[in-house]
């Protein structure tokens, strides 16, 4: 019995320890808007600057914005062909599908943070005629930037996972844990 009990306790404290990171993935269906329609902060957990949508049931495709969606009907473009950000409590940014809308090929240049330092960046080359599928894994960033230098780009299919946040019952467990260890400790 004190076996079981050991083990039981055992199984609940590492259960306790382990962390899930929870993948999402955005997809920009859910923004309300068509053209040109600023995403909302606070989508996904993020503030966004410098990105729109584009939704096809508005607009007739034209240029890279053919190849652009990959999931559904619409997706983010930096305005202006200026440099989108997006920025939130820590996460990692594992990729997303990225077109170039005018110009091809283009070189875009993603750059992560935390507290203000750069961790991360990487220059990737992406065109017209397809969706280029990037991915880069920052981890524990709270900044990111995308540059296409002067170009405009199209991106659908935003990934990352969210800092695990604990839960009441990962604290529960791992106090039942704890509790039955000391509980055994103290028989013996």
């Amino acid at each position: 019995m004190k076996k079981v009990l050991s083990v039981l306790c055992a199984m609940m404290l590492v259960v306790g320890l382990v962390g899930t990171a929870s993948a999402l993935t955005l997809d920009f269906e859910s923004q309300n808007g068509g053209w040109d329609s600023p995403i909302s902060d606070g989508y996904g957990g993020f503030n966004w600057n410098h990105v729109s949508i584009n939704d096809f049931n508005y607009q007739n495709n034209f240029w890279g914005y053919d190849y652009a969606a990959t999931s559904g009907t619409k997706v983010a473009y930096n305005t202006y062909s200026g440099i989108a950000s997006t920025s939130g409590s820590s996460f990692d940014f594992m990729g997303a599908q990225f077109t170039a809308i005018w110009t091809s090929p283009m070189d875009i240049v993603i750059k992560g943070f935390s507290n203000g330092t750069e961790l991360y960046s990487d220059e990737f080359t992406i065109n017209t005629t397809a969706s280029t599928l990037i991915q880069v894994n920052y981890l524990g960033i709270d900044n990111l930037s995308i540059n296409a230098n002067n170009g405009r780009f199209a991106m659908d299919d935003f990934e990352y996972n969210s800092a695990p946040v604990p839960e009441p019952a990962t604290f529960l467990l791992l106090g039942a844990g704890l509790a039955g260890l000391a509980l055994y400790r103290r028989k013996k």
